[in-house]
């Protein structure tokens, strides 16, 4: 896969892979025409690059390490604050920038891999535009100064409740500036370095707040919607198994009506035979009757003498 480690300007090894293995293992297909298009780099994105390629990896035990990126990338390239979870979130840079993270917070953001595409374009940006001392100053004073805000957050009683992040931020950090530096007096340049100070802290905070809420809400929409089509699913279940029901009993109704006219039928069939059986029963009795009338008045006849009726003359 990856057939070289280069050294950043900042001291760390980044490995490097060819493009079609770098996409492959940000699930891309080589072979597609839009595969060439994919690594494409936005401003966002090659700032981003281009801020830990010069300066390395940030850590933050407060969990603001994206926002400290999106200050440097603000701070070296001059761009306005971006919402760094949607440019690091992409499928390209999870594989090239590595995120630690606690929960909701990202503790450190490191660069661990580019394509050569991306490393070429990254040198060749960074060979145009050489990092300045007075940049390097400036980033140095604001992680020292957020240094001691996290410090002192750490020893913070567990009982206390935190007030609003937005709050929180600019307290601590005034706190910090002020127990780092005596008063100045207003209108001087010690005076607008704590501004810009607070200022900077309060930006990168507003930054965060931001990206997260917009994660939050897509969450909470996703669970809303996943358990509306659960509820849907579950009552399309019931009224198929209600219409199944409805079908069994249907042909049940008409297996019944199939038995009952088979019994009318039998039932016809039968009364019928029993008809003809009374009429026969009927004219055979009819029939003897009358044959033994005719046989008792022969036989009167036959005992008489023939002569009994002369004498009787």
């Amino acid at each position: 896969m990856t057939d070289q480690t280069v050294m950043s300007l900042a001291g760390e090894e980044v490995a490097v892979f060819d493009d079609a293995d770098f996409g492959e293992l940000a699930g891309f297909d080589p072979t597609s025409r839009s595969f060439r298009h994919s690594f494409a780099l936005r401003p966002s994105t090659l700032a981003v690059l281009k801020a830990l390629w010069r300066h390395g990896t940030i850590n933050d035990r407060s969990g603001l390490a994206v926002g400290r990126l999106a200050e440097r990338v603000r701070t070296t390239d001059g761009l306005e604050p971006v919402s760094m979870n949607a440019v690091l979130t992409t499928p390209l840079m999870k594989q090239a920038v590595e995120r630690v993270t606690s929960g909701r917070r990202t503790m450190q953001v490191s660069l661990v891999a580019l394509p050569r595409t991306w490393l070429a374009k990254v040198e060749g940006a960074l060979g145009e535009h050489p990092a300045e001392p007075d940049v390097l100053r400036q980033l140095q004073d604001i992680e020292q100064r957020n240094r001691a805000v996290v410090e002192q957050r750490q020893l913070w009683p567990a009982a206390v409740p935190e007030p609003a992040p937005g709050v929180e931020m600019m307290q601590h950090a005034i706190a910090a500036n002020e127990q780092a530096r005596p008063e100045p007096a207003v209108g001087t340049d010690a005076h607008m370095e704590v501004a810009d100070a607070v200022a900077t802290a309060l930006m990168a905070r507003v930054v965060e707040i931001i990206s997260n809420n917009g994660t939050n809400v897509l969450a909470v929409k996703n669970a809303q919607l996943t358990g509306e089509i659960a509820q849907l699913q579950k009552r399309l279940g019931e009224q198929v198994g209600f219409v199944d029901r409805l079908r069994r009993d249907l042909r049940e109704a008409q297996d019944e009506v199939i038995a009952t006219k088979h019994e009318r039928d039998g039932l016809r069939q039968r009364l019928q035979s029993a008809e003809h059986n009374l009429k026969v029963a009927t004219g055979a009795d009819a029939q003897r009757i009358i044959d033994a009338e005719v046989r008792r008045a022969v036989d009167q006849m036959m005992r008489q003498a023939p002569g009994s009726q002369h004498g009787a003359a």
